[in-house]
């Protein structure tokens, strides 16, 4: 049956704030409207090793303070523990935990996302290419990445097809590239701080 939050996020209103309660939540959730997902460091959203943990796929959300681990560990069908689709413009995503999953935040073509303050703790599988970016950015115009920490896993923050972003503050350690950017324009890129990357 579907897990209790995705029960209800299903009865709620675009605009109604969530409270998650200490414990584990289980995954996948799918957002679909503009709700605030508010947690603390005890509330954890567990995708149990499957898919996408957090799929966002309206406008407007926030998710703050979570816990959020065990995405599925398929690079094919880029799972990852927050995946923003194309209808999740203006997304925040903030203050949160991320460990154990293949892509932490996968922006994929929305509009004017911000993701700051999150620690982001990749894998540290011994084949590189085996792991998954930390923040992950597709056609995102307007978007912003700033103060987070990532460690591990394999690129820190990739950028490919996308314009008028900001990079900003960033903590970047033993990864692959600090930064990999690649058919992006009129960006930012500032005050990030690289220890310990090949690139």
């Amino acid at each position: 049956g579907r897990g209790v939050l995705q029960v209800a996020i299903d009865s709620s209103k675009a605009g109604d704030t969530l409270i998650l309660e200490s414990g584990t939540y289980t995954g996948s959730i799918n957002i679909t409207r503009g709700l605030n997902l508010l947690g603390d460091e005890t509330s954890i959203i567990d995708g149990e090793g499957t898919a996408h943990v957090i799929t966002v796929s309206a406008p407007d959300v926030i998710i703050k303070g979570v816990n959020i681990q065990h995405s599925g560990n398929d690079l094919n069908s880029e799972d990852s523990a927050i995946f923003i689709t194309e209808e999740g413009d203006r997304t925040l995503i903030e203050d949160n935990y991320f460990e154990n999953n293949l892509i932490g935040v996968y922006l994929k073509g929305p509009e004017s996302v911000t993701v700051r303050n999150n620690i982001i703790v990749g894998s540290q599988h011994h084949r590189m290419n085996d792991r998954g970016n930390g923040i992950y950015l597709w056609n995102t115009p307007g978007s912003v990445i700033e103060n987070n920490d990532i460690r591990y896993g394999r690129d820190g923050i990739f950028v490919n097809t996308s314009r008028n972003n900001v990079f900003h503050g960033n903590r970047l350690r033993d990864l692959r590239f600090a930064i990999h950017y690649m058919y992006a324009n009129d960006s930012e890129v500032s005050d990030n701080i690289s220890i310990n990357n090949h690139v």
